[in-house]
């Protein structure tokens, strides 16, 4: 199968869920549902010696709290980069992987094949966050395109909504705010619009707002 059309896909991988996206041929959004949602828990559940990812992980920790589940997202590239699991030491990156390879192989099942992904990270990321979610990226056979913050996509989607961004001519700067409550992270960016260029001018935030794990 083809690479779908030439094209990357977005992942917005969360820590509390995860989400797939693409433009189609018309310039529209597109949400890719995942195990039938349009958006799936960034969880892993370990019981039995079995590893349930997603939906699965989340539903079965319901039924029953016993077992493993790890919020993964918000411990990238943090001091504690390795979780105890299944009776090892196993580094965030290659559990994030896995819960990543399966989002794409159900992704690969609706819109076809696809290797190449932008991906959206908190913007108070540092160098080591985002070194680690590029590795793994990597661990899921998945080539990442460009790094993109949460709060730049929030505003680029809302440019592009309005119709300012595509096209832009105008040498006059428009200013937006973006605040941002995540799951795992606060932050607040400032952005400027000139000529169809968006810039990010200024950026503060907390990555331990909701607490340390």
């Amino acid at each position: 199968m083809s690479e779908f059309l030439g094209r990357p896909v977005g992942f917005d991988i969360g820590a509390k869920s995860s989400h797939v996206s693409y433009l189609n041929e018309d310039e529209k959004l597109q949400v890719v549902p995942i195990s039938g949602k349009r958006s799936t828990p960034t969880l892993l559940l370990a019981r039995d010696g079995r590893v349930l990812m997603g939906s699965k992980a989340l539903a079965a920790a319901r039924q029953n709290a016993v077992g493993l589940v790890e919020r993964l997202a918000g411990r990238i590239g943090s001091e504690q980069s390795k979780i105890d699991f299944l009776g090892n030491d196993v580094p965030v990156e290659a559990l994030l992987a896995l819960l990543i390879g399966s989002i794409a192989d159900d992704a690969r099942k609706q819109i076809g094949y696809f290797s190449h992904v932008c991906y959206t990270i908190p913007g108070c990321y540092g160098d080591p966050q985002r070194k680690s979610l590029r590795d793994t990226l990597n661990i899921a056979s998945l080539n990442f395109v460009q790094p993109l913050t949460c709060s730049s996509a929030i505003a680029i989607d809302f440019l592009f909504q309005k119709g300012l961004l595509i096209g832009s001519v105008n040498d006059q700067p428009c200013h937006v705010l973006v605040v941002r409550c995540g799951a795992s992270s606060f932050d607040a960016t400032i952005l400027r619009l000139q000529r169809s260029t968006l810039e990010t001018i200024a950026l503060a935030g907390d990555t331990s707002l909701v607490g340390r794990l």
